[in-house]
């Protein structure tokens, strides 16, 4: 199955821990330079619609899997649970922020940018 195969069948883990895989958006801030430039060098045919469409899937995998965390937090019975939970939303936010980073370097087409930005300003 691939990417957009699971963005569509709502497989929001599935399709974030396969492009995740792929590198090819930043996992770290010392990732960012690397990424940048990779993409640069993709043909354009690539850095059009297929690519927007992959950071927009993208930030829809991380933005479901927060919610679907940020909704067990409250029935978490232990702190540990709570903290667990607690940590895992701050990954899926810090590599949400590091996507919006990474598309406004890469100066996407199209409202990608805006987009994506409003939905990382909802994983609060």
């Amino acid at each position: 199955m691939v990417f957009f195969d699971r963005c569509q069948a709502r497989d929001w883990e599935g399709a974030w821990t396969l492009i995740d895989a792929l590198g090819v958006f930043p996992s770290t801030e010392d990732d960012m330079r690397r990424s940048v430039a990779n993409y640069q060098t993709l043909d354009s045919i690539l850095k059009g619609k297929p690519f927007r469409q992959a950071a927009i899937g993208a930030m829809e995998s991380l933005y479901q899997q927060h919610s679907v965390l940020k909704a067990r937090l409250g029935g978490a019975q232990t702190s540990e649970a709570a903290g667990a939970i607690n940590q895992g939303l701050e990954d899926l936010r810090a590599r949400a922020r590091l996507l919006v980073t990474f598309v406004g370097l890469c100066r996407l087409e199209g409202d990608v940018s805006a987009r994506i930005a409003r939905m990382e300003a909802y994983m609060v």
